[in-house]
């Protein structure tokens, strides 16, 4: 116990010596700060160049012809002699050509300097009328009032630009902030965000682990990026971006927008042009598309909402859901659910092992499932359906109704179109068909009941293992032909027969005659009732 309780003792005790040490070295370092001013002359069109590093630059425009190049200069030694030593070393080089200018600093090498530290720091004011061209390392660059492009490379600090012409913009391991630039842009940073802000012209961005935002741009913007998100807001034209392990969010855009990710989301609103959204592992979505709209995704959930023009859309293992959409809709897809309101043109669905839902279906419907379900209501035109292994149901159809199914049931009730339907190993209902009924079924029962008032239209009824039942409306005139095996035919129906009769035939006519009904079974009754 003593042993310990003397260990912690002298570790607190080595702690305290390192901190009076470590205070005692900074009380004992000197610093040395030195001015330095040159004025040069630059005509309109005329370049300054500056060529630096370890210290921040601040350039700002006035109209004019002259440049004022101030610079600051920071030393710190353990002594005042080591301070001034190297201070008087540092070279600040300002010469002038035929061209412009050229601004060079020049630092001492670090053999015997190891323990200094060093800084320039420049304040440099320019005519608004000349060319900009800066290269810093280590240190913040900060421009504000050039009228004419020019070229700024910094890397290790903040590059912050007003009130610019345009031209280069670059940096690494720092931000890089933008606002209100008149002419195209070219943007490149990496492991730090970029921003921008107002231009009157475009910009072409590069950038990695880093988050890029755009907010008013006029002139075409293009991003390429990765490890980071990005947000465009407010553009006037087309906008491409490319992303990667990161989101990308859209709005406001006034043209065409492509967008392509992966692993990461898209969010677009307010598209007024066409736009074509791709990604991977990441949901979509968009709303208020002017424009065609086409989504390809892998693993992600693909949501849209009002869109103008046609929408095309390619995904898997994950749902989609289309609503508002004002003319026609194409959807693939596979292990999604499917979901589609108010579609004012045509729509087509394929989907596998999920659940598709269609309602308020302006024109024609064509919906191919695997092992999902179906379920349609309010379509205004015809409805072709294809599954397996699910149910088919279909209310207040249009026009036609064409199920073809295996191993699932169909329900299906006011359609005024004909019926055509087709199954195995489920039960076929059928309510309020205005036209022609077709219903081919294995090994299920068949329920049929006829709209009142309907027009003469045949009835072609067959199954096998199971039932077949059919309400008939009275004052509808039918021809009857029926047959089973192993099973009986009934009618609560008067019935006028004809042929030959008996308990697994029937052969006559109901009201009068006239539209042909066939209900053909085997190993089931049939059953003619009054509806």
């Amino acid at each position: 116990m003593h042993r310990r309780a003397l260990r912690n003792r002298l570790i607190v005790i080595a702690a305290l010596i390192g901190a009076a040490a470590n205070a005692q070295a900074a009380q004992s370092r000197r610093e040395v700060t030195k001015q330095f001013d040159r004025t040069v002359r630059l005509n309109p069109g005329q370049t300054l160049v500056v060529d630096h590093s370890q210290g921040n630059i601040d350039v700002r425009a006035e109209p004019g012809h002259e440049a004022r190049i101030h610079a600051s200069i920071h030393v710190s030694a353990g002594s005042d002699e080591a301070a001034e030593q190297f201070a008087a070393k540092i070279a600040i080089e300002v010469s002038e050509r035929a061209t412009g200018a050229e601004v060079r600093t020049t630092y001492p090498r670090a053999t015997g300097h190891s323990n200094v530290s060093f800084a320039v720091d420049y304040t440099i004011v320019v005519p608004d009328s000349a060319v900009l061209d800066v290269r810093n390392r280590f240190g913040s660059v900060t421009v504000a009032g050039m009228k004419t492009k020019g070229s700024i490379v910094t890397a290790h600090g903040r590059l912050s630009v007003r009130d610019f012409g345009g031209g280069r913009l670059e940096n690494a391991f720092g931000p890089i902030e933008a606002v209100d630039l008149a002419g195209d842009v070219e943007v490149t940073n990496a492991n730090g965000p970029v921003s921008l802000a107002n231009l009157k012209g475009g910009a072409a961005v590069t950038d990695r682990f880093g988050d890029v935002t755009v907010r008013g741009v006029r002139g075409t913007l293009s991003i390429v990026t990765s490890n980071g998100a990005v947000e465009v807001g407010d553009a006037l034209t087309n906008v491409s971006v490319r992303n990667s392990f990161g989101p990308i969010k859209l709005h406001e855009i006034g043209r065409d927008v492509t967008a392509i990710d992966s692993n990461g989301t898209i969010d677009a609103r307010a598209l007024h042009g066409s736009a074509e959204l791709n990604t991977t592992f990441g949901a979509v979505n968009a709303a208020d598309v002017g424009g065609r709209l086409t989504i390809t995704a892998s693993n992600s959930r693909v949501s849209v909402a009002t869109a103008a023009g046609a929408v095309h859309v390619k995904t898997t293992f994950a749902p989609v859901e289309l609503r508002d959409i004002g003319t026609d809709a194409v959807v693939e897809a596979t292990n999604s659910t499917v979901t589609l309101e108010r579609i004012r043109g045509t729509a087509t669905s394929s989907t596998s092992f999920g659940k598709t839902t269609a309602r308020n279906v302006g024109g024609v419907l064509r919906v191919a499932a695997q092992n999902g379900d179906v379920a349609i209501a309010d379509a205004g035109g015809a409805v072709y359906v294809k599954t397996t292994f699910g149910s088919v149901q279909a209310e207040r159809v249009g026009g036609q109704l064409t199920v073809d199914n295996s191993t699932g049931g169909i329900r299906g009730s006011a359609i005024k179109g004909a019926v055509d339907a087709k199954t195995t190993f489920g039960p076929v209902w059928i309510s309020d068909a205005g036209g022609r009924i077709d219903v081919r079924n294995n090994s299920g029962a068949v329920d049929v009941a006829l709209a009142p008032g309907r027009t003469c239209a045949e009835v072609s009824l067959t199954t096998s293992f199971a039932p077949i039942r059919v309400a008939v409306p009275e004052r509808i005139g039918f021809t009857v032909t029926a047959r089973t095996s192993f099973g009986r035919v009934t009618s609560d129906l008067p019935i006028t027969m004809s042929g030959v009769v008996n308990a697994t035939t029937l052969s006559g006519s109901i009201g009068g005659g006239g539209c042909p009904m066939t209900l053909t079974n085997s190993n089931g009754d049939i059953v003619l009732a009054r509806r």
